[in-house]
C-alpha cells in the first residue's frame, strides 16, 4: 500500500480537482493524498525541468511512491523517469477526473463508499439497500446530507468488541478477574451477546447480580458492557452498590471494575462525577485502556478545572449541565459538511423528531416532549453514526434505525432505516 499519493494538476483546475475528491473521498482524505499544482506552459526548457524537480523533492518529503501528474503539467518527463523508484503516470486531465481518480480512491481503501461497503460488512442483521437509503434524502433534494452521513457511519466489528474485553498479560499477572454482565429480558439485548460472547472467552460466566456475591474476596469484578456513551447504565449499577443499594454487601472486599468496547468523554465525566459524589471511588471505577474506542463528543475547548468547577452539583444538575456542551458527532467534521452542518442538522432533526414521536407511541413510553425532542438526533444529543455488529445504539440519528411516515419541507413519505435492529419497533417494516 502506497504511503502517500500525490497529485498535480494544472493551476486552473486545482479548485475543480478538490472537489471532485471531496465528493468521491473519505473525510480527511488530505492525510493520504496531497494534492499540488503546476504551470501549463508547453515544451522542455528551464520551467519544466525546476517543477519536475520541485515536484520529486515533493514526492521525497512526504514518502509517497505514487504520483499522478496531468498531462497538460508543464513537466520534464525525462527527470521524472529517472526515478525508477516512484509510480510516475501521465494521464489527460479529462481521464484523471472522470477515471483516475475514482480508481485509484478504490484501490486505496479511501473512496468513501469503498470503505462503506467494507464496514457495513460487519453488520449481521437486514439493512436497506444504500443506494434506495439515499434516494430518500433526493426526495427532499438533499442527496448531500444521505452522503454526509453515510461518510461517517461505522460498524464496531465483533472482534473489537472482543479484544475490549480481554486484559493484556502484564494485567492479568497475578490478578483474580471475575467478568460479568448485565442481565436484559430482551433476547435481542446487546447485553445478552456480550453474556455469550464471554462464555465463548472465559467459560461459564454469570451476570453482574449473581456473580457479585459468590466472587472471592480480593478479586477484580470486570462488568462488561458494548459502550459507555452518556453514564446512564453504569449509574443504575453504581446505585445497586450504595449502602441503600441490594449489592451493597456484596461489595465488600471486592473491586468493581466497568469495561466498555466504545467510551465518551462526555460518559467519563457523568460516571466520574456520580463515583466521587457519592464516594464510590473507593469500591468502583471505569477501567480505561488503549483497547476501546474513544469518541469525544464534547467540546474540545471545554476544560478539565470548567468541568470540575460544578462538581458541586447534583448527579443530575451535572448531567444536565454537561449535556449543554455535546457537539453531535456526525455534524462535527466541517469538511464533510463543506459549512452547511447547520442546514443538515435541521433536516436530521425534523425527521428524526417525527420518527421517534411514533416510536414512543408505539412501545407507549411516557416521555416527556423534551425527552423526545431531545432523541431526535439520538440520546443525549449523541447524533452518533457508529454502530454495532448486533445492534444500533439509541444514542445515533433515529433515522439510521427508525421507520415511519414522515414529512419533510411539505413532502411526505415512508422513511426506511438503513438498519433494521430486532430490538426496535419500525412502524410499516
Amino acid at each position: 500500500m502506497a504511503l502517500r499519493l500525490i497529485i498535480v494538476v494544472p493551476e486552473s483546475e486545482e479548485e475543480a480537482t478538490r472537489e471532485v475528491l471531496s465528493d468521491l473521498a473519505v473525510a480527511k482524505w488530505e492525510q493520504s493524498i496531497h494534492l499540488s499544482s503546476g504551470p501549463t506552459r508547453r515544451g522542455q526548457g528551464q520551467t519544466a525541468r525546476l517543477e519536475a524537480k520541485r515536484i520529486l523533492r515533493l514526492a521525497d518529503d512526504l514518502e509517497a511512491d505514487c504520483l499522478l501528474i496531468a498531462k497538460e503539467v508543464c513537466c520534464d518527463q525525462r527527470i521524472l523517469d529517472a526515478r525508477h523508484d516512484l509510480d510516475i503516470r501521465r494521464p489527460a486531465m479529462g481521464l484523471l477526473r472522470k477515471k483516475r481518480l475514482k480508481e485509484e480512491l478504490e484501490a486505496r481503501g479511501l473512496s468513501w463508499r469503498h470503505r462503506l461497503n467494507h464496514r457495513l460488512q460487519h453488520w449481521d442483521s437486514r439493512k436497506s439497500d444504500v443506494d434506495d437509503w439515499l434516494k430518500q434524502f433526493e426526495l427532499v433534494g438533499r442527496q448531500w446530507i444521505g452522503e454526509g452521513l453515510l461518510r461517517q457511519v461505522d460498524i464496531l466489528p465483533p472482534d473489537e468488541l472482543r479484544r475490549a474485553f480481554e486484559p493484556s498479560a502484564q494485567i492479568k499477572l497475578g490478578a483474580n478477574f471475575v467478568f460479568t454482565y448485565i442481565l436484559d429480558s430482551d433476547q435481542a439485548s446487546s447485553s445478552n451477546r456480550i453474556g455469550a460472547m464471554l462464555n465463548r472467552m472465559y467459560g461459564s460466566v454469570h451476570h453482574f447480580a449473581d456473580a457479585l456475591p459468590t466472587a472471592p474476596s480480593g478479586s477484580r469484578v470486570v462488568v462488561c458492557e458494548d459502550a459507555l456513551w452518556t453514564g446512564t447504565e453504569v449509574r443504575k449499577q453504581l446505585e445497586r452498590l450504595m449502602p441503600s443499594g441490594e449489592l451493597h454487601d456484596s461489595v465488600i472486599g471486592k473491586r468493581i471494575l466497568f469495561r466498555h468496547g466504545i467510551v465518551t468523554d462526555y460518559g467519563i465525566w457523568v460516571c466520574r462525577h456520580f463515583l466521587e459524589r457519592n464516594e464510590l471511588a473507593d469500591v468502583a471505577e471505569l477501567w480505561l485502556g488503549e483497547r476501546q474506542r474513544f469518541v469525544q463528543a464534547l467540546n474540545p475547548e471545554l476544560s478539565e478545572n470548567v468541568i470540575r468547577a460544578q462538581w458541586h452539583l447534583s448527579p443530575a444538575e451535572f448531567d444536565a449541565w454537561l449535556s449543554t456542551h455535546v457537539r453531535p458527532l456526525v455534524f462535527q467534521d466541517e469538511k464533510v459538511w463543506q459549512n452547511r452542518q447547520v442546514e443538515a442538522q435541521r433536516v436530521c432533526q425534523a425527521i428524526g423528531s417525527q420518527l421517534i414521536h411514533q416510536y414512543a407511541a408505539a412501545r407507549a413510553k411516557d416521555w416527556s416532549e423534551a425527552i423526545k425532542q431531545g432523541f431526535a438526533i439520538g440520546a443525549g444529543r449523541l447524533g452518533s453514526a457508529l454502530v454495532l455488529a448486533h445492534g444500533v445504539p439509541k444514542v445515533c440519528l433515529p433515522l439510521f434505525w427508525l421507520g415511519g411516515h414522515v414529512s419533510v419541507d411539505s413532502t411526505e413519505f415512508e422513511w426506511k432505516p438503513l438498519f433494521f435492529d430486532a430490538r426496535r419497533t419500525v412502524p410499516g417494516a
